[in-house]
Formats: C-alpha cells, structure tokens, sequence
C-alpha cells in the first residue's frame, strides 16, 4: 500500500510544499478484512495519512475463529491487532461503522477500538447500524459521506505530542521521531511531547535511542529546544537530526 501511494505520489501533485509525499492527501479505507487492513496500516504509519476509516473490520483477532487459518499464533495477530497500537492513533481522525447483526466480524471488533480511542481522548466516529450485517449495502450506504470527509481530511504534519508502538523491526516510528530500538525483537514505545520548556520523554521502553528531525513537534529549529526525560526508568539518547533517520 505504500508503495502505491508513493508511485501516485511521483506522478500526481496537488497543492502544498514541493515536496509530492507532503503535497498529497491520502485517506485510507476498507471493509471486512479490508477494514482491518486500514486501521492497521493507518495505525503503524499515522503520520502517512488524514484520517481512516474501517467498515466492519477485525480490531483484534480471535485466534479461536477464521482467523486461525491464517494468523496462527499469538505473536502473529499482534503484530496486525490494531488495538494493540491504539496510542499510535494520538493525531489521526478514525470512522468506524459496524452492523449490530454482523455475525462474521461482531459488532464488539469496532466497539473495543471506539472505545479505547474514547478513553485516550482520541478523534473517533463510531457508527452502530441495527439490523444490518456483513454486507455492501453497509458500504454503499456511507460511501459517499466517506468520499466527501476524505476530501476534507488534512494530516497533521508536526503535532506537539506523539505517541508511537513499534511491534515490528520494520516499524521506525512516525511524525519525524525515529527510533532504534534496543532489541530486534520485543514492543518498542515512546512517548513524546513539546512543552514550552523543552521536549519531554514522557515515556520510553525498549529503545536505545530517539532521532529527531528539525522541527519535529513543532519544535525551534534554531537552536533546537531542551530535551527532558520524565520517564525515570529510561535509558534513553534524543538527538536532534537535520532530516528524519
């Protein structure tokens, strides 16, 4: 999928920066497995998209279902649960529309994700349709509303807080705060917020180092501000970057 955006991308620009991944705005949906596909990419990669929208898709995936044939351990379906890395969601508007009879992705798939994201403080928009099931006709229904929000949606280039789970190797962090970890194996995560005496580590575990690019945060880049570590238990290096690691 982001290697698509980023060939759309080459090609096609609209208006902003020169730069065409910024001058692109990209929204992402799908149903059913494709639902669960948009929250998962969404979530592992925030700073790539506007806003996210999921009909009807798995949030965490129940080993005891369909889902054994293809995910087949634990570690598997962490790695794609998008409620595992809910906190990733901190700057990312998300649209969850369910049928209340839906008998192949229960109703309580979106319900746990709304509700996690309700607790956070996070944007969200749950939608619970009575007596509608694991059906297009659930799409087609909202479709043009989804079509008409995406074309309103604008990413938050450079938000004052970020919060970010890596669960993969592949996963290096988001909004222009790059990690390495402390181990190739393991969750990773951090979270980071600009205040007016400097950048704070609220927390971080299982990282060895946080690189941040110029201006990341929302941050001077002239001189760059203070960083401070709250977190008591991190063994912890924030190094101010020209560019994105």
């Amino acid at each position: 999928v982001l290697r698509a955006v980023d060939a759309l991308a080459s090609v096609v620009r609209g208006p902003g920066p020169a730069d065409a991944a910024r001058a692109l705005t990209v929204s992402i949906w799908g149903a059913s497995m494709g639902g669960a596909g948009a929250t998962t990419i969404g979530f592992h990669h925030p700073d790539r998209f506007s806003a996210v929208t999921s009909f009807f898709g798995d949030s965490k995936y129940d080993l005891s279902t369909y889902v054994h044939a293809i995910l087949r351990a634990p570690p598997a379906a962490h790695a794609v649960n998008a409620l595992d890395v809910v906190d990733n969601a901190r700057n990312l508007p998300v649209w969850l529309v369910h049928g209340e009879d839906d008998a192949t992705s229960p109703i309580k798939q979106s319900a746990m994700l709304a509700a996690a994201m309700q607790q956070r403080g996070f944007a969200v928009r749950f939608d619970r349709v009575p007596g509608m099931g694991h059906a297009g006709a659930l799409v087609a229904r909202f479709i043009s509303e989804v079509v008409a929000a995406a074309a309103n949606a604008r990413p938050v280039a450079d938000p004052a807080r970020v919060t970010y789970w890596s669960v993969r190797p592949s996963d290096e962090g988001a909004y222009r705060v790059r990690i390495e970890r402390a181990s190739p194996t393991g969750d990773a995560f951090f979270d980071v917020e600009r205040r007016e005496d400097g950048v704070h580590v609220l927390h971080a575990d299982g990282i060895r180092a946080l690189w941040l690019s110029s201006g990341a945060l929302g941050s001077s880049t002239s001189p760059p501000p203070r960083i401070v570590v709250d977190d008591p238990s991190a063994t912890v290096s924030v190094v101010w970057t020209r560019t994105a690691r």
